[in-house]
């Protein structure tokens, strides 16, 4: 087999091989909110695993910068451990200044055009339906008590008063008893 060929497929298959590999990692940072600390990290892997360097110098054939540099210190050579850290230094600089430029430019876009509000998380959507319940749960306990003063209805659930979880374990009846068992109505 020819070795330009075998060169070019062994390139095919790394490259193949780092995307994924920056596809897996774009989904292990895809928790981090902050996006000024996410994205950073994301162009940092990109640039570990997509840097070239020269194996030699008089013949074009290139290597991923990070296996160089990782076998060099392996085998603890030192002959292309300084090429590989000066092109990764290099597009790595290159890229980071790119990054830091365009993210500035959209820092100013968004601070003319007007940030929108931020989503509310899960778990605060939780909290606060939670919140919500409870505050409804309060005014009808407190309605109903004022209602038993009154005396329009019976006395009322002091002891289950301000715990919304227990009614829906416990079952209370219009009296206010307490009812572990719900019997089935065979008859209107």
């Amino acid at each position: 087999m020819d070795p330009q060929q075998d060169y070019l497929l062994a390139w095919s298959a790394y490259g193949i091989a780092a995307f994924v590999g920056l596809m897996v990692w774009f989904k292990m940072t895809s928790w981090i909110s902050w996006r000024w600390l996410r994205e950073p990290l994301r162009l940092l892997v990109a640039i570990l695993l997509f840097v070239p360097s020269p194996v030699l110098m008089d013949e074009p054939i290139y290597a991923p910068s990070i296996a160089m540099l990782a076998l060099d210190i392996l085998f603890k050579s030192s002959a292309n451990l300084w090429r590989a850290v000066a092109d990764l230094s290099m597009y790595g600089a290159i890229a980071f200044i790119i990054y830091f430029a365009l993210a500035f430019v959209r820092f100013l876009w968004e601070l003319w055009r007007g940030k929108p509000e931020p989503k509310p998380s899960k778990a605060a959507k939780k909290a606060a339906k939670k919140a919500q319940q409870r505050a409804a749960q309060k005014a009808h306990n407190q309605a109903e008590h004022e209602a038993a003063k009154q005396g329009k209805v019976g006395a009322p659930r002091s002891r289950y008063e301000n715990d919304p979880e227990l009614d829906e374990v416990i079952r209370i009846d219009s009296n206010g008893d307490r009812r572990l068992r719900i019997e089935p109505k065979l008859f209107k």
